[in-house]
């Protein structure tokens, strides 16, 4: 082997040392009671599938129950859940999206507030979306919603 190509053998392996290192590094950071982005799964398509993928969005996942345990006071423990719709990917851009169907009893007003309220959580949940979309399937809105957290 020619002393140029040892050279280009080891900048890979470098490169490639690094990216590990960077990676467990991320890994480890993590929060470790984060809900895991269920990145396929099973989900019956439907008018809505259909609509989301003719609207440019590749649907990985159906429905997703994710538990919450609350402590008050270290000793009243209470349960609750938060349910996501679907999880898709956008064939345009492929990031990431948290899909929450606009219910008829109890639709979210698009104002800064009552989104912040309603769907940030869903974002915070898991730090790989890129953001939410807010589906009324019976009007064919999709409103894309990103979040921005940080100083003013």
């Amino acid at each position: 082997m020619r002393s140029e190509d040892q050279y280009v053998v080891w900048l890979i392996v470098l490169v490639l040392v690094v990216w590990g290192i960077w990676k467990l590094r991320h890994w480890l950071n993590m929060p470790k009671n984060r809900a895991m982005l269920p990145l396929h799964g099973e989900f019956e398509v439907d008018e809505t599938v259909e609509w989301l993928e003719e609207a440019g969005y590749h649907v990985l996942s159906g429905k997703k129950r994710i538990p919450v345990t609350i402590t008050v006071d270290d000793e009243q423990e209470l349960q609750s859940r938060y349910y996501i719709d679907y999880f898709v990917r956008s064939n345009h851009d492929r990031k990431l999206y948290a899909v929450k169907l606009a219910r008829a009893r109890k639709p979210i007003p698009l104002t800064g507030s009552a989104v912040r309220e309603s769907l940030l959580p869903y974002y915070l949940l898991f730090p790989e979306l890129d953001g939410v979309l807010y589906v009324d399937a019976g009007q064919h809105m999709i409103s894309r919603i990103q979040f921005e957290i940080g100083e003013e």
